[in-house]
């Protein structure tokens, strides 16, 4: 609490748990969508010691993988940032060791995601 008050940050721990926990005992927040799947992973992400220790909620990867789709390549660049792009290789999962935007899943895996989704490209209803 000390460190973001020195550095002029809210204390995010006393938000968070107003977002959850509201006046009427129920959460303001939805935890069962976005965007409570991005923080959720967020938290996890800069909290674990390296990557394969988590995944990514279904309500945050849903979201991604709409985004991916929408927007392409361009979005996980702009998104994620540059990630480990240009480190040393034993680096490479390691969040302390990042440059990051926002914590997702690399592009190699989002298209693997993509790939095993039971959705394809033709203009139809699709229901899963």
């Amino acid at each position: 609490m000390k460190l973001l008050r020195d550095n002029g940050k809210s204390n995010l721990l006393s938000k968070w748990s107003k977002c959850i926990w509201g006046n009427n005992g129920k959460s303001k927040l939805d935890i069962h969508r976005m965007p409570f799947g991005l923080i959720e992973y967020q938290i996890k992400f800069f909290s674990c010691t390296n990557v394969q220790q988590i995944k990514q909620p279904e309500d945050y990867k849903l979201w991604l993988q709409t985004m991916g789709t929408e927007f392409t390549d361009r979005f996980k660049r702009i998104f994620a940032g540059p990630m480990w792009s240009g480190l040393k290789k034993e680096y490479v999962g390691k969040p302390q060791k990042t440059w990051i935007n926002v914590a997702c899943v690399s592009k190699t895996t989002q298209w693997r995601h993509d790939h095993d989704s039971p959705f394809t490209i033709d203009p139809r209803l699709q229901v899963k």
